[in-house]
């Protein structure tokens, strides 16, 4: 997630690592644009692709969220991990992948009930928290099926009027 009024450089994060070459991050390719530069929030699919020496090719399709720079206050979900791999008939707990949430300047780590909690609390000695039920996550994963699946997590306030959203992106392999 970057702001609309920023030049992105999709590929400045990305690594890549091979049994065979070792490190092939300079052999990522992105389908699209390199760097993101129009300024208009959105989001953008696009593919990254990977080629060792052997021509063994691996891709995965993302979705980069560019968001207005006017909604500064926008929730912001962390996740444990962005990218997971997992052998097939594992099953992960899609629920528990969210660690916090960070909310007009307050962290709120996730807890073992679900609910998020600051660690702070209010004038009337109530932990300042955030209930299980703001956060929900859309996307269908076959734990049996190989593939790249891509799960959305969803932050919305009590009042329905901020949202924001992080993905997962989850490689089923054999």
């Amino acid at each position: 997630t970057r702001s609309s009024q920023e030049d992105v450089d999709i590929a400045a994060n990305l690594s890549a690592h091979d049994v065979i070459d070792g490190n092939i991050s300079n052999r990522i390719r992105i389908s699209g644009d390199y760097t993101m530069s129009s300024h208009t929030a959105g989001d953008y699919p696009m593919e990254f692709i990977v080629m060792n020496s052997m021509g063994d090719t691996v891709s995965l399709p993302v979705t980069v969220k560019i968001y207005d720079t006017s909604y500064s206050q926008l929730p912001k979900i962390k996740l444990k991990k962005y990218l997971l791999n997992v052998q097939a008939g594992t099953n992960v707990d899609l629920d528990s992948m969210v660690e916090s949430i960070e909310y007009r300047g307050v962290t709120y780590k996730r807890a073992e009930d679900g609910a998020f909690y600051s660690g702070e609390y209010d004038r009337n000695g109530e932990v300042i928290s955030i209930p299980a039920g703001r956060m929900s996550y859309s996307g269908e994963v076959d734990f049996r099926e190989p593939g790249v699946y891509e799960i959305t997590y969803t932050y919305t306030d009590d009042e329905e009027e901020i949202t924001n959203d992080t993905r997962l992106y989850l490689s089923v392999y054999e």
